[in-house]
């Protein structure tokens, strides 16, 4: 019952905090018609409803997506940088455990930080599979 009390009381704060329509004193499109309700965005410049949701997941996201792409860039470093593919092999658990925890601290700290109303979302939620993790243990 109270976890039903907590998530209810979270969802009315989320539902107040979005920007609804509002009307306008003046008919879109011409003289003839009654007036027509007009997404807030256009009136604020930007749509605050967008960056309180895309938030909830992006937060995790960079930092799962991070350490994904770290394993993957750490076990593939062994095969690149080692002098022959056994060592990779045998090094790769070691190497992805490293471009884990790598990614994940690359992952949290990029940019930006938080989604705010004029960062595109797609790019941001792409950004941490789309970059190199740094391989410091063979640099």
């Amino acid at each position: 019952m109270k976890t039903r009390t907590v998530l209810l009381t979270a969802l009315a704060a989320a539902l107040a905090a979005a920007p609804g329509c509002v009307t306008t004193s003046e008919p879109k499109g011409g003289d003839d018609g009654p007036p027509q309700a007009e997404p807030a965005e256009s009136r604020r410049g930007g749509s605050g409803a967008i960056a309180i949701p895309a938030n909830v997941p992006y937060v995790p996201w960079k930092m799962v997506g991070g350490s994904l792409k770290g394993f993957g860039d750490g076990v593939g470093a062994g095969f690149g940088h080692d002098k022959m593919p056994l060592l990779g092999l045998a090094f790769s658990p070691v190497n992805g455990a490293l471009g884990f925890l790598t990614g994940f601290f690359e992952g949290a700290a990029m940019s930006p930080a938080l989604l705010g109303p004029s960062d595109d979302v797609g790019r941001a939620f792409g950004a941490p599979l789309s970059r190199k993790t740094n391989i410091w243990w063979y640099d």
